[in-house]
């Protein structure tokens, strides 16, 4: 696995994972998450991995926003896949 890094050019950091992602660098951070690309070994391939920032976690409206979002997301992807439009898994 290529070493973690961040997309503006940062400094190497050590590698990490989210459960099964192995996260590579970070795509972009936002006031409620930051989103990294990753590799899914299982299956093999790149994909996207958006994380509820820490201080909104403990929020359950918050929550509860953001998994319908990846709920919409893979919905809509599921039934009419959408170019550029990356998978929710």
């Amino acid at each position: 696995m290529p070493a973690w890094r961040d997309a503006s050019g940062g400094a190497s950091l050590s590698p990490d994972r989210l459960g099964r992602y192995e996260l590579i660098e970070r795509l972009g951070v936002g006031a409620f998450a930051t989103v990294y690309r990753a590799f899914d070994p299982r299956l093999d391939s790149h994909v996207a991995v958006k994380v509820l920032a820490d201080n909104w976690s403990a929020d359950p409206e918050i929550r509860r926003r953001f998994q319908t979002e990846a709920v919409l997301l893979r919905r809509l992807h599921s039934e009419r896949p959408i170019a550029g439009l990356v998978g929710v898994y």
